[in-house]
């Protein structure tokens, strides 16, 4: 959905579409007001400062075994999605002339927020390797699922943080 907005200019919410990576399963993203708001409307803004890309499972799961197998790193579904739209701006970037080195040349940055053992399911199926559970998530993914809506404005998620931790 925000790939097609940033092409188009048009939102068109659609139905959730399941995927291995469930976070961007996302037909119709709350978040997205959230981007609206910081570009204060503007399609220009947002599609001169953002770059959309959709990443297939088969991409994914290709992703997550290339990157254990080259360099010993697990991950989750999420950051390969992350991992492989960044392989593929750096690849369009050195194809239209970008330095491939040397300061000059684009840097990408992927932050992960996901442990691989939560999806280890996925992680397996990709890499032959069953992630190991860190005691701390196991603790965490036993604790009952809280959702709180937040306004899509900076103030609004402002006063929550302070109300939760003053």
């Amino acid at each position: 959905m925000v790939p097609v907005y940033l092409e188009s200019g048009r939102f068109t919410p659609r139905p959730s579409a399941q995927t291995l990576s469930n976070a961007m399963d996302v037909g119709n993203p709350s978040n997205f007001e959230r981007l609206v708001e910081i570009f204060k409307g503007s399609w220009e803004g947002m599609a001169g400062r953002i770059e959309g890309r959709s990443v297939t499972d088969t991409r994914t799961l290709e992703t997550m075994k290339r990157m254990y197998d080259e360099h010993g790193q697990m991950m989750d579904p999420h950051t390969a999605v992350g991992v492989a739209a960044a392989l593929d701006h750096l690849e369009s970037a050195a194809a239209s002339g970008a330095p491939v080195a040397g300061p000059e040349s684009p840097r990408v940055i992927v932050l992960s927020t996901a442990h691989p053992a939560k999806f280890s399911d996925i992680v397996q199926k990709a890499t032959g390797k069953l992630p190991e559970m860190p005691e701390r998530l196991a603790r965490c993914l036993s604790l009952p699922k809280q959702s709180v809506p937040i306004g899509a404005r900076l103030s609004e998620l402002s006063e929550y943080l302070m109300e939760m931790f003053g």
